[in-house]
């Protein structure tokens, strides 16, 4: 594993955990590994054994390919995971939480954008 893919899957494994509302602490206790290896983990500095690997995602309730899934790319991935490790009902009321903002969004942005045509003067 190159030292690009263990800072991946660290900043994967971070996004998660704080999305969890844990520390690291927390989530070594909870992994049955140290602090200082899921510090190193997470800042890409010590590769993450496959054992170790399933302990994380076990203790972040995210499948561990889901973690992998950093791999692909940043923000993106996590949201995978985060979205993984929840039930049906969890990912629906999600996705329309997101559909609402996206909405929302796009919304605010035309209104912007004609407020601020000059055609409009």
């Amino acid at each position: 594993m190159a030292a690009t893919d263990s800072r991946e899957i660290g900043l994967c494994i971070q996004m998660l955990r704080k999305a969890r509302g844990m520390t690291q602490e927390q989530l070594a206790e909870l992994a049955d590994l140290s602090v200082s290896h899921v510090r190193q983990v997470e800042l890409g500095a010590k590769n993450v054994s496959i054992a170790a690997l399933y302990r994380i995602a076990d203790a972040l309730e995210t499948p561990a390919q889901a973690l992998l899934s950093g791999l692909e790319t940043d923000e993106l991935a996590c949201l995978r995971a985060l979205f993984a490790g929840c039930d049906p009902l969890e990912q629906r009321i999600i996705a329309d939480v997101v559909t609402a903002v996206i909405e929302s969004l796009r919304k605010h942005r035309d209104a912007r954008k004609k407020a601020e045509d000059p055609r409009d003067l």
